[in-house]
This record gives C-alpha cells, sequence and structure tokens, in this order.
C-alpha cells in the first residue's frame, strides 16, 4: 500500500476492529459443507487404500500443515478448508476415468494425445458412469449430473468470533438446523429506529393564510377599482 493509505479507522474513528467483530457477531453465511455428514466420517473411502474419511481427513490436514513426508516446502500455511476435500476427490475422479480407459485398451500414449475420441470417452465416464456408480469421497458421495456435482451445503454462524456450523442444506433443500447447538440468536437486536425528518424551514403557513386571503381580496378590491 502507498505511504499515502489510510486504514477505514483514520477515517472513521468509531471503525474500530473490534467495533466490526462485534456487529459482525451472529452472522450467518451459507457455503460448501466440503465434507460429508457427521454419520458418514466413518465409511471407508475406497480411493485412498481403505482410510475412512475421517482418517483420510486427518491425514489431509497434517500435510497440508508438515509437508508432504515432513517437505517444508509443501506445506500449506492457510489451505481453503472448504475446498480441500473437493480437490482430493477430484484427483480420484482423474484416477478412476483414466483406470477405465487402460482397462478399455487405451495406452497412456492414446490418453495423451488429446483426440476428441478420448475426450468425448473421458467426458462421458465422468458425467454418465459416475451417475450411476458414485463413490464415497472425503467431501460426501463423489456423483455428477451432467455438469452439475450434488452436494450439501453448511450453515454457518459467527460465534464469540468464530465460523461455527449451525446447520445444513442438502440439494434438495432439506435444512437441518441442529448442528452445534443450531442458530444462536443472543446477538440479535432490533433494528435502529428510522431518522426524524429535518424540520421543515420553507414557511408553508404563509400560503395556508395569504393564499385564501388574496383569493377572496383581490377579485373585490378588483370590481371596487372599476366601478370607482
Amino acid at each position: 500500500m502507498p505511504e499515502s493509505s489510510k486504514s477505514i479507522a483514520d477515517i472513521e474513528p468509531e471503525c474500530t476492529v473490534e467495533a466490526i467483530t462485534a456487529n459482525f457477531e451472529g452472522a450467518i453465511n451459507v457455503v460448501g459443507l466440503g465434507k460429508p455428514l457427521a454419520e458418514d466420517l466413518g465409511k471407508q473411502v475406497p480411493c485412498f487404500e481403505g482410510r475412512t474419511v475421517k482418517a483420510f481427513l486427518d491425514l489431509l490436514d497434517h500435510t497440508l500443515m508438515h509437508g508432504m513426508e515432513g517437505d517444508e516446502s509443501t506445506k500449506v500455511e492457510q489451505p481453503f478448508n472448504d475446498l480441500k476435500a473437493h480437490a482430493a476427490d477430484g484427483a480420484c475422479v482423474f484416477a478412476y476415468t483414466l483406470n477405465h480407459l487402460l482397462a478399455e485398451g487405451h495406452s497412456m500414449s492414446d490418453i495423451e494425445s488429446h483426440t476428441v475420441e478420448i475426450y468425448q470417452k473421458f467426458n462421458h465416464y465422468i458425467k454418465h458412469t459416475l451417475h450411476a456408480e458414485p463413490f464415497q469421497g472425503a467431501s460426501g458421495m463423489v456423483q455428477f449430473t451432467g455438469n452439475d456435482r450434488l452436494a450439501y451445503l453448511s450453515i454457518q454462524q459467527v460465534q464469540q468470533g468464530e465460523k461455527v456450523a449451525v446447520g445444513t442444506c442438502s440439494y434438495n433443500v432439506s435444512i437441518d438446523l441442529t448442528l452445534g447447538g443450531g442458530v444462536d440468536n443472543t446477538s440479535w437486536k432490533p433494528a435502529h429506529p428510522d431518522a426524524l425528518p429535518p424540520p421543515e424551514d420553507f414557511p408553508y403557513w404563509a400560503f395556508q393564510v395569504f393564499l385564501p386571503v388574496l383569493c377572496i381580496c383581490c377579485p373585490a378590491l378588483a370590481a371596487c377599482v372599476k366601478n370607482f
């Protein structure tokens, strides 16, 4: 930032980090869940050497924090937690698709040739075969319908300055608001009352008084002058 730049607190002293945090308390956000429902965390993930969902997610977090086999150059200090499991499942989709093409007799050279035939087979497997034969992934069931992948959404609320999952919303719009104790309404406050309009400076009362007088007196005065 240039030296001439100012923070919002310099311009609006009352807009402090503490004030913003206090006003953000109770805010609700809807994002991708990024993992299966709690009851599915113990299921096996066939793409990852028979680990359960929870075991693989723990391994993924450890690897992101410490790097691949302890290689610090591969650490990710600020991973995008809502997408990390999706990326892993995406690698599985590609692996399953390559295995399918190899089983059909195509060589890696054929697959790497990027021909229209290979592309269509690659696309067809993901859109149609995986739709009929979904698999348990680290982010939930992996199943495509055309270009869309059906998945759960997470309903999050800021509670005491932290994002807490308070519910889920499925792709068929079934909502569950019982996670983590559900939505907390203690931060709710009534809306600020509307500001009163400023007092009117224009002397409208003069019109209310003088216009009727003029409407009556002017014609009468004109008649008197004409008949004089």
